[in-house]
Formats: C-alpha cells, structure tokens, sequence
C-alpha cells in the first residue's frame, strides 16, 4: 500500500506527502507547483514523520522547512524496533518557489546527539537553504551524527 497528498501548508504553499513500505517522503512548494513525480527522499530505516512543520520566511515567503522525523532503527538481537533506538532527525527542505521549482532536502540534524538541534537546523535552512541547487548539492549531516540517525534515501 502505498499514498501520495497534497496538504495545505503555510499561504499558498503546500506540503507534498508520501508513504510506502512504512516510510515517509514530504517536500513543500508553491501551490500549483509540485516536486519531480520521480523525487523521493527519505530513509533507509522505517520512520514517520511529526505533525509540526517550522516554516522559514523571508519577506513573509518560505524559503525552508524544518520537520522532525522519527527513525524506527531494528535491534539486530530481536530484529524489531526498539523505542531506545529510535531516532529523531530535524530535516531541513528547501520549499518550491514558482520559479525555481526545487524542493529537496538540504540538511539533516541528528537530535538526539545535539542539545542545540533546533538552533543548528534554524542556521541550515537560513544559511543553506535558498542558494541550494537540488540537482548538484547532496544534503549531508550538520553537528554530531549518533548512531540511531538513520541512512538518508
């Protein structure tokens, strides 16, 4: 089974979800303005994400995103899900403009392993996010990295 949305967002930008063999995929864009149908990105591991999105403006415009999404990392004694291995990632997107259209994903912040996790990803999406070019930059792991982050998709 599998689910594709469109939600409403912030104004007239929208959230773009997804879900398929037990993960998640969500990116943000203008309304009419929708991300690649062929552009996925989530994690390995089984994971879902939060129902609060941080929306980053500039001149009451999103430029990024914050959204926290939880990890389900399997013990490889039980091979189930443990709740102590659970982790929690702030993702940080770049929201689709009318012009360009990109949405992706710039940056992830593991917080568990950082007290300061919410204030990393604020700097990510307001340093990093508006001049990120979806097709040639990678998203990668800003602050610590703890062993229950997951492996982005």
């Amino acid at each position: 089974m599998s689910v594709a949305m469109t939600c409403p967002g912030y104004g007239s930008y929208v959230v773009h979800f997804a879900e398929g063999d037990l993960r998640q995929s969500v990116t943000f864009g203008h309304a009419g303005v929708g991300p690649r149908r062929d552009y996925w990105q989530s994690f390995v591991e089984w994971n879902s994400v939060n129902d609060t999105i941080e929306w980053r403006l500039e001149d009451g415009r999103p430029f990024a995103t914050i959204l926290r999404w939880f990890i389900e990392n399997v013990d490889p004694n039980t091979g189930t899900p443990e709740d102590s291995q659970g982790g929690e990632i702030l993702v940080v997107s770049r929201v689709a403009q009318r012009e360009p259209e990109e949405a992706c994903v710039v940056g992830y912040v593991d917080a568990r392993a950082n007290g300061q996790a919410n204030e990393i990803a604020r700097r990510v999406a307001d340093e990093i996010a508006r001049n990120f070019d979806c097709e040639r930059d990678e998203p990668r792991y800003h602050g610590e990295r703890g062993p229950y982050s997951g492996n982005p998709s």
